[in-house]
């Protein structure tokens, strides 16, 4: 099981074209060689966002952005970032874990987040 989504947003109304978001209480970034393929087969090159929100749970290390060159990422440009509540970027996540309910019982959130994001209340 893959422990990421890769999310294209292809409308350009947000900063990030692409966006991994964390499925797993795995880290995706053990299968980065695998988000660089997608992301190489999609001609993509530019800052990716990740979200760890089903990693690491919702701290101030939930989202990072890395440059993709077109081939692999470059780690050195890892920065974190922080994004508020109203953030579509939060929005998408809680969608995509909502949508995907089956992978929710594979990540670090409690009882009480996992029916937030079930009801529609974004984390």
């Amino acid at each position: 099981m893959k422990t990421y989504f890769l999310y294209c947003n292809d409308t350009k109304s947000l900063d990030f074209q692409y966006m991994v978001i964390a499925n797993s209480y795995e880290s995706p970034l053990k299968n980065y060689t695998d988000i660089e393929d997608e992301l190489s087969q999609n001609d993509f090159s530019g800052y990716v966002l990740f979200d760890m929100l089903a990693y690491s749970g919702n701290d101030s290390r939930r989202f990072f952005s890395v440059n993709f060159d077109g081939n692999k990422f470059d780690f050195s440009s890892l920065d974190y970032l922080l994004f508020s509540k109203e953030s579509n970027y939060r929005k998408i996540t809680q969608d995509m874990l909502r949508t995907h309910y089956n992978t929710i019982d594979n990540t670090v959130l409690d009882y009480i987040q996992k029916n937030m994001i079930m009801t529609g209340i974004t984390l």
